[in-house]
């Protein structure tokens, strides 16, 4: 189907800046770029030695060649390697960026991975990316945040790429959608049911308004048929990468239109506008040498009697011209997830490290500055700054998501985490405060912790919480009662060992030919359990047994007066095996509520899987959608949640599964990468049994009794300066410093004067207004994105023992910079 002419003026003007004619009915905007991983297949010495150097040598001499050229580049971190390795192109490489003519789709040092980094941790990534260009003189700033190659992405993606400054995005991977290589299925089978990518193919648009939770949009792009669609518009054989010879060149003017025009014809059923967009750019690939001479053959010989134009620009031009067009498109609030769900839980450990860094940087950061020395503040910015590039880059879709093999693993993401902690070793060694949890989680004036043996079962008493631990069931929790009321139905706490077969990024339940069952548990034989004493405030439980032939150890932590329950699981699975601790739920979980990188989010108990594992970042709550007592479970880093056949929620303690395989003997081409984690791994869990909680009450419990030090002490930080309420709701105190409001980060500001204060407000809604009270004798203060751009300013008003400042944020994620 063919558009009307162009003819609101607005869209002329968006056309005509691309030399589009007015009289076009279509326009295919060719955007090129060249998706490069840090470290995926190869080390990031290895990618910039045989593909980047070459690629961005390449780049530039094609600019030189034609100043229509736009190419764009899909992260900065090697962007960095090659201003720092080839010093006599940096004139060239500064030059093509200020213009505009190499486009940058983000600000970010990586391509994130949205769904396992902390929230801080995604944000400072385009801070850092931003401040490397601008600290070289660049000045581009990204209005567009491009996401080729993740593996899903958190459905509150919105809200951290407005509060970052961000008002497009572009995705691939999501949810129900085909990609090449992946699955031994007939492209038939694709989009699959009630999936994201259904959605908009039933939508009619590839374009559509994305709208989060909390009300934050961006306008945003799917690429239906993959990031590198155009590649081959040039060439045949099987694929373009890097230098190999996988391909020849056939510029043949009648083949490259055809090609052009099936791009067109597959793109326009999912075109609400005269617009469509055909990425060029998979892999490491080089640019189409003399681009614009193909498209100049087209518009000269084929424009005139189809009516299509062809350009090349970027993919935020595209995007502009799209915009224009915004009242035609569907608003979705999207979860496009689960895509793949065996990463979320594929290497705990760099996992852990990866999360740990960051957590650990933050509060450096926070504890130096509410020391009150701004130039020890300032100086420590600058040890930190190396620590806080390889935070980023292990945000990156193949690193803290565990799919590079072991070789890149061993040789380059493990070095350089473990390089950022010795750094942070030096300049701010770990701190004992707020580390007994136990201590801190006690009630006073109870009875202390009582335990006794009645035949042969352990009954424990914590005051509120009674319960009976039977070693002759693997050592689990046979029954719970809370004041007085039994709240789980079944065994808590049993290991449960699975036949996996897939790999580094999918479960075998996700793909034909695969497998994911239940092999082996913990209950099925008598476990060994001992009860060790601290006192009368704690009792831990340890039970110790063999779960498919492996060792196993799990210890059920209890404090006196306490309503919670802290659980430690610690096995080294064998290969081809996928371990969860199973905990019952009180009744039927309908729903489950968790956090996300930028907010809370609900999700159902299955979607496209069975079992469906959803990727938490610290909390989740098994609702049973009637009001009633559901289970909630506070996690010690980014872990897969599902719900088993029996109603029981899992949470995977491990992962030891290599390639994924089907039917015992097809790989999956597009899922390369064989690993393994032959230690033994530890998961750290608290669990609760609320009754129909708030988002907030699920926060301040995660924080209260949780398993992360850390984030307890960034709290109890920033308190010492800034209390942080709702005008519209419960004012927060001392007593009760989290509310709903949270504290991100308080660090010296990287761009301007002052200290960055970022807090997200887990209620936010369009007219909520918040107060932010501090001790400091501010000067001025403005809000700014986390780019650290200020957007308005902000009068101090004086008050009792400080200052205090009232605004009405238009995101839930706030950063504030205050200068005294």
């Amino acid at each position: 189907m063919r558009h009307g002419i162009l003819s609101v003026e607005p869209r002329r003007e968006h056309a005509r800046r691309l030399g589009i004619p007015d009289a076009a009915e279509r326009v295919l905007v060719l955007a090129e770029s060249s998706h490069w991983d840090p470290n995926w297949m190869f080390t990031s010495e290895q990618y910039f030695r045989f593909g980047v150097r070459r690629t961005l040598d390449r780049v530039l001499d094609e600019l030189d060649r034609d100043e229509r050229r736009v190419w764009s580049a899909d992260c900065v971190f090697f962007l960095a390697m090659y201003w720092d390795r080839c010093p006599h192109q940096r004139d060239r490489l500064a030059a093509a960026i200020e213009s505009g003519r190499i486009r940058l789709t983000t600000s970010g040092v990586t391509t994130q991975d949205t769904l396992l980094p902390s929230t801080e941790s995604i944000l400072r990534d385009f801070l850092i990316g931003q401040e490397w260009l601008r600290e070289r003189g660049m000045h581009q700033e990204p209005t567009l945040a491009y996401f080729p190659d993740s593996f899903g992405h958190a459905p509150t993606l919105p809200s951290l790429l407005v509060a970052s400054g961000f008002d497009q995005a572009i995705v691939t991977r999501i949810d129900g959608a085909a990609f090449v290589g992946s699955d031994w299925e007939r492209s038939r089978n694709f989009p699959r049911p009630e999936s994201s990518a259904e959605m908009l193919t039933e939508a009619g648009s590839a374009d559509f308004v994305w709208r989060d939770h909390a009300g934050a949009e961006v306008l945003a792009h799917w690429h239906p048929f993959t990031y590198g669609q155009g590649d081959m518009i040039a060439s045949v054989g099987a694929l373009r990468y890097m230098s190999l010879p996988t391909s020849i060149r056939d510029r043949s003017p009648r083949r490259v239109a055809a090609r052009l025009q099936r791009q067109a014809d597959r793109l326009a059923p999912l075109a609400r506008t005269p617009y469509l967009l055909c990425p060029i750019g998979m892999d490491f690939v080089h640019p189409i040498p003399d681009l614009w001479d193909l498209i100049d053959e087209f518009n000269e010989h084929v424009y005139p009697r189809t009516g299509l134009w062809v350009t090349n620009a970027g993919a935020d031009d595209y995007l502009a011209l799209v915009g224009t067009h915004r009242a035609e498109l569907p608003v979705l609030e999207l979860d496009p997830n689960p895509y793949w769900t065996g990463f979320y839980a594929s290497r705990p450990e760099l996992k852990r490290s990866h999360r740990s860094l960051v957590d650990r940087l933050v509060v450096t950061e926070a504890e130096t500055v509410a020391a009150g020395d701004p130039r020890r503040s300032a100086r420590l910015a600058g040890e930190l700054r190396e620590a806080w590039w390889t935070a980023a880059v292990g945000n990156h879709h193949d690193f803290v998501t565990g799919t590079s093999p072991d070789r890149v693993v061993r040789t380059e993401q493990e070095p350089w985490l473990a390089s950022a902690h010795q750094v942070l070793d030096r300049v701010h060694p770990r701190s004992v405060e707020l580390d007994d949890h136990d201590a801190a989680t006690a009630v006073a004036g109870v009875h202390g912790v009582r335990h006794e043996w009645v035949g042969g079962v352990l009954r424990v008493d914590t005051g509120p919480l009674v319960v009976l631990i039977d070693p002759a069931r693997g050592g689990a929790l046979t029954e719970v009662h809370l004041d007085g009321i039994p709240v789980m139905r079944g065994l808590t706490g049993d290991l449960v060992a699975h036949d996996d077969s897939g790999g580094l990024w999918r479960m075998g339940g996700e793909y034909r030919g695969g497998r994911f069952r239940v092999v082996d548990a913990l209950s099925r034989r008598a476990a060994e359990v001992v009860v060790d004493a601290d006192g009368a405030e704690r009792l831990d439980v340890v039970a110790m047994g063999l779960l498919d032939g492996v060792p196993v150890r799990r210890c059920f932590r209890f404090t006196a007066g306490g309503r919670s329950i802290g659980v430690e699981a610690t096995c080294t699975p064998g290969e081809r095996r996928t371990v969860t601790l199973r905990l019952a739920t009180p009744g039927t979980a309908a729903m489950l509520r968790m956090d996300q990188p930028g907010g809370a989010i609900t999700r159902p108990v299955h979607r496209h899987f069975s079992p469906t594992f959803w990727p938490t970042s610290s909390w989740l709550s098994a609702d049973p959608g009637d009001g009633g007592r559901g289970l909630a479970l506070a996690v010690d880093m980014p872990r897969a949640v599902g719900v088993s056949g029996d109603g029981s929620v899992d949470v995977v303690v491990a992962r030891n599964t290599t390639k994924e395989v089907a039917w015992n003997v097809l790989p999956l081409p597009a899922c390369p990468a064989r690993g393994s984690e032959p230690g033994a791994t530890t998961a750290t869990l608290t669990m609760w049994w609320p009754t129909d909680p708030t988002t907030a009450e699920l926060v301040r419990e995660t924080i209260a009794v949780g398993p992360d030090v850390e984030r307890r002490r960034r709290q109890a930080t920033a308190r010492r300066l800034v209390h942080l309420s709702a005008i519209d709701g419960p004012a927060t105190d001392a007593s009760d410093p989290v509310g709903a409001i949270e504290v991100l980060a308080l660090k010296p500001a990287q761009r301007g004067p002052g200290t960055i204060l970022r807090f997200i407000d887990w209620d936010h809604r369009p007219g909520r207004r918040i107060r932010l009270r501090t001790t400091m004798a501010l000067g001025s203060a403005s809000l700014c994105d986390v780019r650290e751009r200020d957007l308005s300013a902000l009068p101090p008003i004086e008050c009792d023992g400080g200052t205090e400042l009232r605004f009405e944020p238009r995101t839930a994620i706030v950063s504030v910079r205050l200068v005294v």
